[in-house]
C-alpha cells in the first residue's frame, strides 16, 4: 500500500502488520514501502515492540489524542452505516453525540487508521421488484446450462461512439432555470452506432444505420448455417421488441433468448464495450472524422484476442449463479 504522503506514526493495526512482515523475513525498507511510511518509523516501532512487547505507542509520546477509543468506534460504525457520508457530516455527528470537536482531517485520519478508504460506488440500473423477479426467473431457467450451451448463443448489443469526449451531456451548477442565458445550444450528435455480435468465440463488429442491416444479412445467415441449435440474444431496447422485428425473426425461424429487462450485467459484451472505448480514448492520435473513427474501431476490435472473448463467454454460469445469490439484484459484474 503506497500513500502519496508518508506518515510519521502507525496505528496499532499498522504496527501488527509491520511486526508480522518483519518476522516473516522482509527487510525494513520493503516493509516501509508497503506500509507507506519512512524506514525510521519502521525502525522505531520494531525497537519498541522488541523492548516492551506492545503494539501501541508509549504513554506521553506525541500530541494528546483528541478522540477516545469509544469515539473512534462511533466514527467507524457511523461511516459503515452511512456509506455516502462526508468527513464534515461525520464531524458534525460526532460533535452532536459526544460534544467533541475535531477537524475534518482528524476524521479522515481516524477512518484511515480503521482502513476505511473512499471508493467510487458501483453504478447500475434501478431494479424494481418486478425487474428482480424477472431476472431471478431467467437465471433459474438457465442455471443448468453449461459453457458449451452458451457457445450456441448469438450475443448482440449496440453502443454509441462519438468524436467528442462528453457526448454532448453538459452540466451546470445551480441549474433549474429555463432561461436563454442558461440554455446551451448543441450541434447534431456526431458519432456512430456500433453493433457488436458474437457467435461462440467468433465475433463481428458492425457499424450500421438500422436493424434491417443486421437481421437479414447477419442473424438469418448465421442461423441458417448453424441450424436448430442457434439461439439469438438481444436486449429489450424498443427497436428490438418492435412488431416488425419480432415478425421477421419468427419468419426466419430464429430462436430468441427471452432477455430480462435492465440486465446489462448478465451480458458479457458490456465488458468489451468498456475495453473498446478505453482503447480508443488512449490513442495518441484520436480520430477526427467519422470515417477515421470507423477505421479505428475496426482496428482496435480486430486486435482483441479471441481468448478474451472466450473467457467472457465462460463467465456466463458464474453470472447466472451470482444473480441467483443476489435474489435477482445487482451482481459484481
Amino acid at each position: 500500500m503506497n500513500n502519496n504522503r508518508e506518515h510519521r506514526h502507525l496505528s496499532e493495526i499498522g504496527v501488527v502488520k509491520l511486526v508480522t512482515l518483519l518476522q516473516e523475513g522482509h527487510s525494513q525498507q520493503e516493509v516501509a514501502r508497503r506500509l507507506g511510511v519512512s524506514q525510521s518509523v519502521v525502525s522505531r516501532a520494531w525497537r519498541r515492540y522488541r523492548e516492551t512487547g506492545i503494539y501501541h505507542r508509549r504513554q506521553g509520546q506525541g500530541r494528546k489524542r483528541k478522540t477516545t477509543y469509544a469515539e473512534d468506534r462511533l466514527l467507524r460504525i457511523s461511516a459503515k452505516r452511512k456509506r455516502f457520508c462526508t468527513a464534515r457530516e461525520l464531524k458534525n455527528d460526532l460533535q452532536l453525540a459526544t460534544g467533541t470537536t475535531v477537524s475534518t482531517d482528524t476524521i479522515r485520519r481516524r477512518l484511515s487508521e480503521a482502513e476505511l478508504k473512499p471508493y467510487r460506488p458501483a453504478t447500475g440500473p434501478v431494479l424494481t421488484a418486478a425487474h428482480r423477479r424477472a431476472r431471478l426467473q431467467f437465471t433459474h431457467r438457465h442455471a443448468d446450462l453449461q459453457i458449451e450451451d452458451w457457445r450456441h448463443v448469438f450475443f448482440t448489443d449496440e453502443s454509441r461512439f462519438c468524436l467528442s469526449t462528453n457526448d454532448r451531456r453538459r452540466r451546470e451548477f445551480g441549474g433549474g432555470q429555463v432561461n436563454d442565458l442558461f440554455n446551451v445550444p448543441y450541434k447534431k450528435w456526431n458519432g456512430l452506432v456500433v453493433d457488436q455480435l458474437w457467435f461462440g468465440v467468433e465475433s463481428l463488429l458492425r457499424i450500421v444505420p438500422t436493424w434491417d442491416d443486421i437481421i437479414v444479412p447477419v442473424v438469418e445467415t448465421f442461423g441458417a448455417i448453424h441450424g436448430p441449435g442457434f439461439v439469438f440474444m438481444h436486449d429489450n431496447a424498443r427497436p428490438h421488441i418492435a412488431n416488425v422485428v419480432r415478425q421477421e425473426l419468427v419468419a426466419a425461424n430464429i430462436n430468441v433468448l427471452e432477455w430480462p429487462p435492465r440486465s446489462p450485467d448478465l451480458n458479457p459484451i458490456e465488458h468489451l464495450w468498456d475495453n473498446l472505448d478505453r482503447k480508443i480514448r488512449a490513442l495518441e492520435n484520436p480520430p477526427r472524422t467519422l470515417h477515421e473513427l470507423s477505421i479505428r474501431l475496426q482496428e482496435v476490435w480486430t486486435a482483441i484476442h479471441q481468448e478474451e472473448i472466450a473467457a467472457l463467454i465462460k463467465s456466463m454460469p458464474s453470472r447466472i449463479a451470482d444473480c441467483i445469490r443476489a435474489r435477482g439484484g445487482h451482481t459484481r459484474y
